[in-house]
């Protein structure tokens, strides 16, 4: 490979073209209004020209092409020289470097774990510390509703804040410290004097649920006083109306039987007295058939003849006269 040394001069061409910038100038500029060509006419005097302007369009286009390229070859043949070398030395260099930047590499990333893992630590240690003031802080809100009981042995419990866990910021959790035991003082007192309140309402609520009890008691013993009593007078009331039904009863079957009896004997005395009636117009009509006969002429006796006939009628003799009585 053919090396350069360090100061050789590369001398290039001058870069100069067949034709100049003002020459394409004036000749974009003629034709900057291209005619409208008609393939069907029969004047090829525009078409002569525009031939003519498309050669020369492309004169100067070929001839730049190739004055370019000329011009370029020996810049292109140094920069592949240049390139050769340069991938020689790379060659050489590179498995050096990546060795090298191995072991520097592993030195560093080692020296960053630690760092990182110091960060880490530092970050850990700044969470802790603030973690442990808001503890330290929230212990009143925590055990809010607890017993003065639990609440004194909480704050027996809570012990100083140390350097060794606080840190720089010990000074802020000391003050954290004492206002958190302020609060609990004032939390135990409080509570103290609710839980005294709630067993004086507790003991008053017992009195009063004992007393209310009691005149239940009471009121129950007297409801079932009054039900007994009402029971017995209920009870009462209907063996009374018992013995009134069954008087009533008596009283109706005795009146019952008197009507009866009373019945039977105005029966009796209105069969007498038709009875009575009945012979006394059996007298009259005997009495007639009597004088009518002249018994008394051959010497019978006007009662004596009646009697007969009375018992004639009794043994239905007589059939169309009824013996009543």
């Amino acid at each position: 490979m053919e090396n350069i040394e360090e100061n050789t001069l590369i001398v290039l061409e001058e870069v100069k073209y067949p034709v100049s910038t003002n020459e394409i100038r004036e000749f974009v500029e003629r034709w900057k209004e291209i005619p409208e060509l008609d393939p069907m006419s029969e004047n090829k005097e525009d078409f002569k020209l525009v031939k003519k302007a498309h050669l020369q369009a492309v004169s100067f286009r070929t001839s730049i092409e190739k004055t370019r390229k000329k011009l370029k070859a020996p810049a292109l043949a140094y920069g592949k020289n240049v390139d050769a070398i340069a991938k020689e030395f790379q060659e050489l260099i590179n498995p050096k470097e990546l060795e090298l930047f191995a072991e520097r590499n592993k030195v560093e990333q080692y020296e960053k774990d630690q760092e990182l893992k110091r960060i880490e630590a530092e970050r850990e240690r700044v969470e802790n510390i603030a973690n442990a003031i808001a503890s330290l802080k929230m212990i009143p809100l925590d055990h809010m509703g607890e017993s003065s009981e639990v609440l004194t042995d909480i704050y027996d419990a809570i012990g100083m804040p140390s350097e060794e866990i606080f840190g720089e910021r010990l000074d802020e959790a000391i003050l954290t410290y004492k206002e958190t035991l302020n609060k609990l003082e004032t939390a135990i007192e409080q509570t103290k004097l609710a839980e005294n309140a709630q067993a004086l309402q507790d003991e008053a609520e017992t009195k009063r649920k004992k007393e209310d009890s009691e005149r239940e008691k009471v009121r129950k013993e007297e409801r079932e006083a009054f039900e007994k009593e009402r029971s017995d007078f209920e009870e009462k009331k209907k063996q009374q109306e018992r013995e009134i039904q069954e008087q009533q009863e008596d009283i109706n079957k005795q009146k019952a039987e008197v009507e009866a009896e009373e019945l039977a004997k105005l029966q009796e005395e209105e069969t007498t007295k038709k009875r009575s009636k009945d012979l006394a117009q059996y007298k009259i009509n005997f009495q007639q058939t009597y004088d009518d006969m002249n018994l008394a002429a051959v010497g019978i006796e006007p009662e004596f003849v009646f009697a007969e006939i009375i018992q004639w009628v009794k043994n239905g003799k007589i059939r169309h006269i009824k013996w009543e009585g």
